[in-house]
């Protein structure tokens, strides 16, 4: 990256101060408030520790000696003032490892950002969030504002907790404790690292990243096993649009932009980052196709609009590339149900939810679009399957009906989207994402188990449950509780002993 593209990057960062929406306060938030908005509340301590009771079941040996990585936002609120997006708070590491006698333990820690640590020097919000206004410090570079809240990585012999738009932070694996910034080179010290980076079955490590509002580049990042970063470019993307994650193949990466993008004319003090984005259906949904062999462009296509977060998976095919998604019509679950769930309001419809999509990308100028029907997020599959044809994957679904925050099951879906099998928590839960970790001796792709977490209402705890991959509909083979309650999260990795 030469020196003007990494001045873009980080120049637009100082007008991020003056311009974000008003927090509110706790006690708006909390009037009236339903049942479940605890699991939005501020973690019980900046460091737990606990072991975990088993409720039921017995640890599958293959899991014992690993650990399950989370991440997600769990400080909330500071000094009476309360952020206003489900993406503003900061950062926990969380660790669930399963030992080898078979039991659990749970150790969560505040990831020490210098956001963090600034704030809570001075005992309230300093810096702007995601949706939130907050000016009483000046902003210098995006790690000023960074939370590191949102997945997780384990890789080439380090923990990194990642966040949107700027620095990976490096994790003390044992400790938890923060060893500061991730820098992949010198000259990108706090260039954009997001938080869904891709590894390949050959063990290469692939990853985007966008830039400040003013700066209009997409980052992208070739990174090979042994953690050295090997390929870089910034690619310009005018109007830049809110991209959260991206696809590789076998022989390209792919980077899909919605058109929900930054309008200049809506930077004004006092309202948010969020505030800034307009969705304007008429860009289409803009999409750049890269060798992976040295990040030539291959093709810049446009296809019908769309939202999404979260990619499936992707391949090559002749002349074409596939990619799966987790598609919704516009951008109105994050600028509607992520948002007001901060005050205790849950207002998704059926036509918000995303649904899977598969592109086909022909290079030569032509995209085929195909939705289907079944709701569905956090996809999760088999590692061997990244980037080439996947024999099916698994993924947060809607199951029964609900009046509570986000997907109510978990699914194993056909390779074109398909149900096939589910488990479906039931009103007194609130599951996260689950991943698939297979077993040594799998038969085929899709063995093994499903891990995720859970918040039980009724209980006011966190469990954890472990189901197997070929039976879903039969619930869980194992359960766990902790002794307390983690605010909802977002991402993880699960780590083999």
């Amino acid at each position: 990256m030469n020196r003007v593209a990494r001045r873009s990057f980080l120049g637009g960062s100082a007008a991020l101060a003056a311009s974000f929406a008003c927090p509110f306060s706790q006690q708006e938030a909390v009037a009236k408030s339903p049942d479940w908005l605890f699991g939005w509340q501020n973690a019980a301590s900046d460091h737990l520790s606990g072991q975990a009771e088993r409720l039921f079941g017995t640890l599958p040996e293959a899991l014992r000696g690993g650990t399950l990585w989370r991440n997600g936002p769990a400080r909330h609120e500071r000094a009476g003032v309360r952020y206003q997006h489900w993406f503003d708070g900061d950062g926990m590491i969380q660790a669930f490892r399963f030992l080898g006698d078979g039991s659990l333990r749970h150790e969560g820690r505040m990831i020490a950002t210098q956001k963090y640590q600034r704030e809570e020097e001075a005992g309230e919000f300093l810096y702007p969030a995601f949706g939130t206004s907050i000016e009483k410090a000046p902003v210098g570079s995006p790690d000023d504002l960074n939370s590191a809240n949102i997945s997780v990585l384990p890789f080439a012999g380090e923990l990194l907790a990642l966040w949107e738009a700027g620095s990976a932070h490096r994790i003390n694996p044992q400790s938890l404790a923060t060893e500061g910034v991730k820098t992949w080179r010198q000259d990108l010290l706090a260039a954009p690292f997001s938080a869904h980076p891709k590894v390949t079955p050959d063990g290469w490590l692939w990853n985007f990243g966008y830039g400040a509002p003013s700066a209009n580049l997409l980052a992208v990042y070739g990174i090979d096993s042994q953690g050295v970063l090997r390929r870089f470019t910034a690619l310009p993307m005018e109007p830049l649009g809110f991209v959260h994650d991206f696809a590789v193949t076998e022989r390209h990466i792919v980077l899909i932009v919605p058109p929900f993008v930054i309008d200049e004319s809506l930077r004004r003090p006092r309202t948010s980052f969020l505030a800034w984005h307009r969705w304007r259906p008429e860009l289409g949904t803009r999409i750049v196709v890269l060798d992976k062999n040295d990040f030539s462009e291959k093709a810049r296509l446009e296809t019908e609009p769309f939202f999404f977060f979260h990619v499936v998976n992707a391949r090559d095919s002749g002349s074409e590339v596939i990619v799966e998604i987790c598609a919704n019509p516009d951008a109105g679950l994050v600028t509607g149900a992520l948002q007001h769930v901060m005050a205790g309001k849950w207002d998704t419809g059926a036509s918000d939810d995303p649904r899977f999509a598969r592109l086909r990308l022909n290079l030569n100028g032509r995209t085929d679009w195909q939705a289907g029907g079944t709701p569905l997020d956090f996809p999760s599959l088999a590692a061997s399957e990244v980037g080439v044809q996947q024999s099916g994957f698994f993924a947060m679904t809607a199951g029964g009906v609900r009046g509570v925050p986000l997907y109510g099951a978990v699914a194993r879906f056909s390779a074109d989207g398909e149900p096939q099998s589910m488990h479906d928590y039931g009103e007194s839960f609130l599951p996260e994402e689950h991943l698939f970790v297979p077993r040594a001796e799998a038969s085929e792709p899709l063995d093994g188990w499903l891990i995720g977490t859970a918040l039980d209402i009724r209980a006011r705890r966190t469990v954890l449950s472990i189901l197997d991959s070929r039976s879903l509909g039969d619930g869980p083979v194992a359960r766990f509780a902790l002794p307390y309650a983690l605010p909802v999260g977002l991402h993880g990795k699960f780590a083999p002993a």
